[in-house]
Protein backbone atom coordinates (compact mmCIF):
# COMPACT_ATOMS: atom_id res chain seq x y z
CA UNK A 1 0.00 0.00 0.00
CA UNK A 2 1.20 3.86 -1.06
CA UNK A 3 1.38 6.18 1.93
CA UNK A 4 -0.79 9.03 1.19
CA UNK A 5 2.42 11.54 0.81
CA UNK A 6 4.41 9.02 -1.37
CA UNK A 7 2.94 9.87 -5.06
CA UNK A 8 3.14 13.99 -4.17
CA UNK A 9 7.07 13.11 -3.32
CA UNK A 10 7.83 11.11 -6.35
CA UNK A 11 5.86 13.51 -8.51
CA UNK A 12 8.25 16.71 -7.06
CA UNK A 13 11.35 13.68 -7.24
CA UNK A 14 11.15 13.27 -11.07
CA UNK A 15 10.10 17.01 -12.01
CA UNK A 16 12.99 18.18 -10.09
CA UNK A 17 15.46 15.39 -11.99
CA UNK A 18 13.75 16.93 -15.38
CA UNK A 19 14.11 20.82 -14.39
CA UNK A 20 17.79 19.70 -13.88
CA UNK A 21 18.05 17.75 -17.35
CA UNK A 22 16.36 20.57 -19.34
CA UNK A 23 18.55 23.72 -17.18
CA UNK A 24 21.64 21.14 -18.24
CA UNK A 25 20.54 20.94 -21.79
CA UNK A 26 19.73 24.53 -22.37
CA UNK A 27 23.12 25.31 -21.27
CA UNK A 28 24.48 23.02 -23.47
CA UNK A 29 22.89 24.38 -26.68
CA UNK A 30 23.58 27.56 -25.98
CA UNK A 31 27.49 26.70 -25.26
CA UNK A 32 27.38 24.59 -29.17
CA UNK A 33 25.56 27.77 -30.28
CA UNK A 34 28.34 30.12 -29.26
CA UNK A 35 31.00 27.83 -30.42
CA UNK A 36 29.18 26.55 -33.87
CA UNK A 37 28.74 30.62 -34.28
CA UNK A 38 32.75 31.19 -33.43
CA UNK A 39 33.87 28.68 -36.18
CA UNK A 40 31.23 29.96 -39.10
CA UNK A 41 32.08 33.47 -38.84
CA UNK A 42 35.27 34.00 -37.62
CA UNK A 43 35.45 37.51 -38.08
CA UNK A 44 32.85 38.18 -34.81
CA UNK A 45 35.59 37.01 -32.32
CA UNK A 46 37.89 39.92 -34.16
CA UNK A 47 34.67 42.45 -33.53
CA UNK A 48 34.11 41.64 -29.86
CA UNK A 49 37.65 42.02 -29.51
CA UNK A 50 37.93 45.43 -30.29
CA UNK A 51 35.22 46.61 -28.15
Amino acid sequence: MIKPGASEYLLFDSVGITGILVERASWWNGHLARFISRRTFPSNRGIDAEK
